[in-house]
């Protein structure tokens, strides 16, 4: 584990700084509850986790997405900032809610069209865009 920009970051490609392997942590989300072992074995191999304090940005408007994130637990809005220089919430995510899903269904690259700020201490986990690509082919029901 280490800490990068405030953020303590747990798994980093592919090299998991935290030993414990637990299928709970996924299959407690709502959409992966029903995902076959193989693919949460995959997801948690695979998965970014990161911890962001109360009024952290996770991610800025304007910047590409370069995969999904889903929250684990805590709560994040997603705020959209307007040529005025206001800001105002577009809408609030919560525990298992997703972001930067657009992402995975361009073939180019996905702009963030809002920033996303975390309301609570928030854990998040994230899934690069070839990995879930690949994923959804091999697992056509995560498209769903």
């Amino acid at each position: 584990m280490f800490t990068t920009n405030g953020v303590r970051v747990e798994h980093v490609h592919g090299l998991r700084a935290n030993a414990h392997h637990s299928m709970g942590d996924l299959m407690d989300l709502p959409f992966f509850s029903s995902c076959p072992a193989s693919l949460i074995d995959e997801l948690e191999n695979a998965k970014i986790k990161s911890h962001y304090k109360k009024g952290q940005t996770i991610h800025y408007q304007g910047t590409p997405f370069f995969g999904i994130s889903c929250i684990v637990n805590g709560l994040v809005k997603k705020v959209k900032s307007l040529d005025n220089g206001e800001d105002i919430i577009i809408s609030l995510a919560e525990r298992g809610d997703f972001f930067g899903i657009n992402c995975i269904l361009s073939k180019s690259t996905s702009f963030a069209t809002y920033s996303t700020v975390a309301m609570e201490n928030s854990t998040v986990y994230f899934f690069d865009k070839a990995f879930m690509q690949n994923q959804i082919n091999k697992y056509p029901q995560l498209a769903r």
